[in-house]
């Protein structure tokens, strides 16, 4: 559509959109308002008028007196449509959320309409009397034929009075009906991820221009940011409120009071006095005061009207005060340029109805973005998916309902199933006693989310138990929502701002759905003392490490009181009453100092202590109660000594919870940070920037260290240095639960298969009852984040004991697709009747399958077992077990127990456990492990414990020695060869300097290679001893290969291996050694500023152009895969990059037999479960390629598997999809398959004694496989994933 019509479709909404106008027309004000929509939507995007079926009107009516009492619709009328797309007005008695769903189901399942809105076609103008706004609202989604099957997916703009129409106007303009494709275009229209990224590019820059200005002005990277934010956050707030007609009574009072500044002919003067009159004295006062600036008029009189807000947002800050203000220019841009263009709701998205508009849930996206772009240098949004915070709150909350509910049987979990996941329309409570007791339960419940950022979760809860509240009965008005925030919710993060975030959107959250200005003062409560900044994981007290987990937190007549008065000055302080915060920091150490006492009191007492059943033990010695009393003295001497000095301590600053055992939940979304990049998260990226690489190494070794440290000393465990930064959340998490707490995280799923998650398995296993681990095989979590993440659940558990199981549990569909009351009652209370069992490696596991969720459970002693432990059931001669209340050991004393539980205790050591097949692999893969696991050898056993399997070459800079053969170029360097000196001649393209290389530099002995491959080489160079010399070639990358086994011809890169230092080079009058000075040389680095010796890489190296040595690569093992799986033949022993793994000839195997499994499908099948994805890639390493099941052939079997792979490779191997047939597994047959495949396959089948249905099932599975995994992140392989959408009417994807 071109420029003018967009330009008319604005036009027509600012200008003739109008609630005044429509009441002046001699129609009904409804009537007047649709013909507008219908002149809109037929005159402008050439929809076709539809007319009464006696032609009488230009609409037909649709009977809402036919819909249920639920739709609470006046009329309906439908007035427009093109192909199979309808466009209906609707006005309803009041626009509500609630209404129009009910009104869209009515419309869907209604006889009159279902026939063609069943699929969702179909646009809704929504409106209600009086309201000046409109909704434009879709169920449509590309893909959903029925979408009466489950809960839709509501799109929504907003029209009208106080809405800037920009993006709408776009929006509509690509809904031209003339045009081709138009569902796919009004499903496009209707996405937001185009409005949250063009938002986030604008913010970027108005934050850029506000905080260099700030610096400018003399403020310090870190007051100039936190400052550009909060003047952002604080301007933000002004344009979610004005859209409920809040403030000054207008819905534009931004653009209004700015406009009046501009109007005062002042200048320079914006921030310092206009603004800072409007934020202190008008948010920050009480109604009815005198400003101090002298104003006009009408000005004053807005602001003096306007609510008291308090709440922090609008207190002073120490930037405030260090009067540096911002110029008119950067203000003017941030309000017109930015801030007027977009729409603003105070409505955050939830799973099933999201506005187009910038809502404060978009802020978080945006904020924990630049956190992202500021830290990582990566672009792109990284923020958990509402659906999976909105799950994630429902299975933490049912795990604790559980708990505090105590013994209950099946059908009292169905009953907190249903209550927690069912809709609420669909909740009834059986008595008033039920009732009773989930509401106390709701009460009493501890959250916390500690790495909140922007407050996903902390929102996400407060949603969640809003509902809950309301099916019990309640109001889901300010007060509840106030409530249960000061009840229930906690959060920490170590970014100021983003904490600052967490509370703009909770506060926003407390306003939304409120039609007046709720009548409390301040209308904001205080969040100083629910939300800390602060590190999480590391609590030093004078660089002592202070862990209180070991504390009994349990209370006594003393601190109890201190914790009602505690509570008490927390209450007055979170409601405004008063600015308690002097008071509460000294109260919370008082609270925990008195708490200590009360410990080495009950330790100086002649206490007795309990084994695991209750029996006394009198024989524990004297000095651990010595020691542990000299511990407690000296924490509590350094508690006092460091009081409120600004550090956060989670036993501390959250006292009034951790005295009373902990938090009932810790959920969230910990920071994935690599092991190498870890460092202290509060130290600005641009502070970094400015250290030398010594300092910042240093910073990131000391900062590991603390962690591991803090592992070892309160979990007794061994953490490893390499792990990423979200293993230490779960450690920490558990730290500080309650005992039978639960831990809900979403995090990679590196951890299931990767080596450092060893130690986090085990603490999962022995400090904690791991409960869930759920991972989504059908979409990424995280859209533009490289890891694929499961979401994991644990109740903490210091009892040592292995009594439980753990469902690993596989969902093949978006989650907004399950019907949750469904779903979650087959996952947490299936009868045990209805699983099948079968063994894995001689473990027990039960199965059950429904739809598109798989569960897999474990027992927690099978899990230990599969690890590398052992096991011994438990007796009463298992030796002491401490109790809590002695504060010796980590244990909890269980008096009695169920004698019927099989109870066991792990010893041995914990290895490892390879736990992502149990979600990733599809049930076929168990079956066969079933039926012949004993058929089956590793990689790892067939070659020395792994130690026949290396990594290629590491050469720490492959532009400078893998150079391209004689007679060819690349980026870098034109290579010739002197025929006469065997030298290679380099030519460096940037530079224009030339370096020439002795043969032995960069040539083999001829006699190496096969002789089948002799002719293939261009330049053979004799010495003077008479040895025949060719180019060393080397395999950089996967695409070089053309066929196996691997030739000369393919590959167009020589390796340069100078074994000589400078010296010796010198001496004898080597010309190698001017590479070696063009290496040193300062030409390189992105900027062509730095020299290639300088790296890092290389300080291990001496001299630092020494390379690794290769041997004989025989069978290459590709590190990374998409959709073509290739292991090649290496007869020549090319040296390979690190990109590869290799496998030299060897005694033990069969190269040729092992070469053909790994090429065969079932080879394929296994790599695919084995490995871990990247993006949509399967990578590998070492660990992966160890593991990988191989079945353990008879001779005549790996014999007939080596000659059919030596056919197979005479061609070129294709993707998966053309190999096996199809891209869809349903056109994938016995019969689709490629002939020298079926060749190939057969005898390996044949061996395992597979059924011609499971071998089908595997051809098909493995399509599923590779197909699901592309389709998570499709851009990475656009062409192809067009062409799987072609054929997987699931899937909406083009280029």
């Amino acid at each position: 559509m071109s420029e003018e019509q967009t330009k008319e479709i604005r036009r027509r909404l600012d200008e003739d959109l109008s609630l005044d106008e429509f009441e002046r027309d001699y129609r009904s004000t409804g009537e007047a308002a649709t013909q507008f929509f219908q002149d809109l939507f037929v005159q402008v995007l050439n929809f076709e008028e539809t007319t009464s079926p006696l032609g009488d009107a230009t609409w037909q009516d649709i009977p809402v007196h036919e819909w249920p009492n639920t739709a609470r619709a006046n009329a309906a009328r439908l007035f427009a449509e093109a192909g199979n797309f309808r466009v209906i007005y609707v006005e309803l008695e009041k626009l509500t959320r609630t209404a129009e769903r009910n009104a869209i189901q009515s419309l869907t399942r209604s006889d009159r309409t279902s026939g063609w809105a069943i699929d969702g076609s179909f646009l809704t103008v929504f409106h209600a009397p009086d309201e000046d706004v409109w909704h434009l609202v879709t169920p449509y989604e590309e893909g959903t034929d029925d979408i009466t099957t489950g809960r839709p997916v509501l799109r929504r703009y907003t029209l009208g009075e106080g809405e800037t129409h920009r993006t709408v106007a776009n929006a509509l303009s690509n809904m031209d009906a003339s045009k081709g494709r138009l569902a796919e275009r009004i499903d496009e229209a209707f996405r937001v991820k185009p409005v949250t990224e063009d938002f986030y590019e604008n913010y970027k820059s108005a934050f850029d221009t506000l905080s260099k200005e700030l610096r400018r002005k003399g403020l310090e990277i870190e007051d100039a940011d936190r400052y550009a934010h909060t003047t952002l956050n604080r301007l933000m707030f002004f344009y979610y409120l004005q859209k409920k007609g809040w403030i000054g009574e207008r819905k534009d009072f931004v653009r209004w009071f700015h406009q009046q500044y501009e109007e005062s002919n002042e200048e320079d003067v914006f921030h310092e006095k206009w603004l800072s009159a409007l934020f202190f004295e008008g948010m920050n006062s009480p109604e009815g005061g005198e400003i101090e600036a002298n104003l006009p008029s009408d000005v004053e009189t807005a602001i003096l009207g306007l609510p008291y807000m308090n709440g922090g947002l609008f207190q002073p800050t120490e930037e405030d005060e260090s009067n540096t203000f911002l110029s008119d220019s950067a203000l003017k841009s941030v309000i017109e340029e930015f801030l007027e263009q977009y729409n603003f709701t105070v409505t955050e998205e939830s799973p099933y109805d999201i506005d187009v508009a910038v809502d404060p849930a978009m802020l978080g996206k945006i904020y924990e973005s630049l956190i992202a772009e500021q830290e990582r240098g990566e672009a792109g949004i990284f923020y958990t998916p509402r659906v999976e915070v909105d799950l994630m709150c429902r299975m933490a909350l049912y795990e604790q309902f559980c708990d505090h509910a105590n013994d209950l049987d099946a059908e009292g979990k169905q009953r907190i199933v249903e209550f927690i996941f069912s809709e609420p329309q669909d909740w009834d409570a059986e008595s008033n006693g039920e009732t009773e007791q989930l509401e106390n339960i709701l009460h009493e419940l501890r959250i916390v989310d500690p790495a909140c950022g922007s407050g996903a979760f902390l929102v996400g809860m407060k949603q969640v138990v809003t509902e809950l509240y309301r099916k019990l009965g309640k109001t889901p008005d300010y007060h509840l929502k106030e409530q249960i925030i000061n009840e229930n919710l906690y959060g920490v993060d170590i970014k100021d701002w983003a904490v600052r975030v967490a509370e703009f959107r909770l506060w926003l959250s407390l306003v939304e759905g409120e039609e007046q200005l709720p009548d409390q003062r301040p209308v904001l409560p205080n969040f100083s003392f629910k939300l800390k900044v602060g590190d999480s994981l590391i609590q030093k007290l004078d660089g002592e490490f202070v862990s209180l987990d070991t504390l009994t937190r349990t209370l006594d007549g003393d601190t109890a009181g201190l914790l009602t008065e505690l509570k008490e000055l927390k209450r007055e302080h979170f409601e405004g009453e008063a600015d308690r915060t002097q008071e509460i920091e000294e109260k919370q150490v008082e609270l925990l100092k008195n708490h200590i006492d009360g410990l080495i009191d009950n330790l100086s007492k002649d206490g007795s202590q309990q084994t695991l059943f209750g029996d006394t033990k009198d024989d524990q010695t004297d000095d651990d109660v010595e020691e542990r009393i000299e511990e407690l003295k000296e924490t509590r001497n350094a508690i006092d000594e460091a009081g409120a000095a600004g550090f956060f301590m989670w036993d501390i600053d959250f006292s009034d919870v951790m005295v009373e055992g902990g938090f009932d939940i810790v959920i969230g979304n910990p920071p994935y940070v690599r092991q190498e990049d870890i460092i202290d998260q509060g130290i600005h990226p641009e502070r970094l920037d400015k250290m030398d690489d010594g300092e910042v190494k240093k910073l990131k070794k000391e900062y590991k260290n603390d962690l591991v440290q803090y592992v070892e000393e309160t979990f007794d465990i061994s953490a490893y240095k390499r792990s990423d930064i979200y293993v230490y959340f779960y450690f920490k998490g558990l730290e500080v639960l309650r005992e039978n707490g639960t831990l809900s995280y979403i995090t990679s799923n590196s951890w299931l298969d990767i080596g450092y998650g060893k130690r986090l398995q085990q603490a999962l296993l022995e400090k904690a009852s791991l409960s869930t681990v759920m991972g989504n095989i059908s979409e990424k979590a995280f859209e533009d984040a490289d890891v694929n993440a499961y979401i994991t659940m644990a109740n903490k558990s210091q009892n040592g004991i292995l009594a439980g199981e753990t469902k690993f549990t596989r969902i093949n569909c978006p989650y907004v697709d399950l019907n949750y009351a469904t779903a979650f009652k087959s996952i947490f209370t299936t009868n045990e009747a209805d699983t099948e069992e079968l063994l894995f490696n001689e473990e027990p596991a039960r199965v059950y399958e429904e739809g598109d969720i798989r569960t897999l459970a474990f027992s927690h002693a099978g899990l230990w077992r599969l690890g590398g432990g052992s096991t011994r059931d438990l007796d009463d001669d298992s030796g002491p077990v401490y109790s809590e209340e002695s504060g010796l050991g980590a244990t909890k004393a269980i008096a009695s127990h169920d004698q019927s539980q099989n109870l066991e205790l792990p010893t041995g050591s914990y290895s490892m456990g390879l736990w992502g097949r149990f979600v990733d692999a599809p049930t076929l893969y168990f079956e066969i492990w079933r039926d012949a696991g004993d058929q089956f050898t590793t990689i790892r056993d067939l070659t020395n414990d792994g130690g026949d399997l290396t990594r290629g070459v590491t050469s720490g800079a492959n532009k400078y020695f893998f150079v391209p053969r004689p007679g060819e170029d690349n980026k870098y360097f034109s290579a010739d060869y002197d025929n006469d000196t065997g030298e290679l001649v380099l030519t460096h393209k940037d530079s224009n300097r030339t370096a020439r290389i002795e043969p032995e530099y960069w040539m083999r002995p001829i006699k190496e290679i096969p002789k089948d491959y002799r002719d293939q080489f261009d330049c053979l160079h004799q010495t003077e001893e008479g040895t025949d010399m060719i180019p060393n070639l080397v395999l950089v990358k996967n695409r070089e290969i053309k066929t196996s086994p691997i030739e000369p011809a393919h590959l167009s890169s020589v390796w340069i291996r100078i074994g000589d230092d400078k010296v010796t080079l010198e001496q004898d009058g080597k010309n190698a050694l001017d590479y070696v000075e063009l290496g040193e040389a300062e030409i390189w680095g992105q900027d062509s500023d730095k020299s290639l010796s300088s790296r890092t890489t290389f300080n291990s190296r001496d001299p630092w152009y020494k390379q690794p040595t290769v041997s004989d690569p025989y069978i290459l093992l590709t590190r990374y895969v998409n959709a073509k799986y290739q292991f090649h033949f290496n007869p020549c022993a090319f040296p390979v990059a690190d990109n590869f793994y290799y496998l030299s000839a060897s005694e033990e195997f069969d190269p040729a037999y092992l070469a053909g499994y790994l090429n065969s499908t079932l080879g394929w099948f296994m790599a695919e479960i084995s490995s871990r994805s990247w993006t949509n890639a399967l990578k590998f390493d070492k660990t992966e390629f160890m593991e990988l099941p191989v079945v353990d052939a008879k001779e005549q079997t790996q014999s007939t598997v080596g000659e059919a792979v030596e056919n197979l490779m005479e061609r070129d191997l294709e993707d998966v999809f053309v190999e096996l047939g199809g891209y869809n597994p349903d056109d994938v047959t016995l019969e689709s398959v490629k002939e020298d495949r079926v060749d190939l396959d057969t005898p390996i089948f044949d061996e395992l004694d597979l059924t011609e249905k499971q071998r089908e099932r595997l051809y098909k599975e493995m399509v599923t496989l590779v197909r699901d995994r592309l389709m998570r992140q499709p851009d990475e392989n656009p062409s192809l994933c067009e062409t799987i959408a072609e054929h997987n009417s699931q899937y909406d994807y083009s280029r």
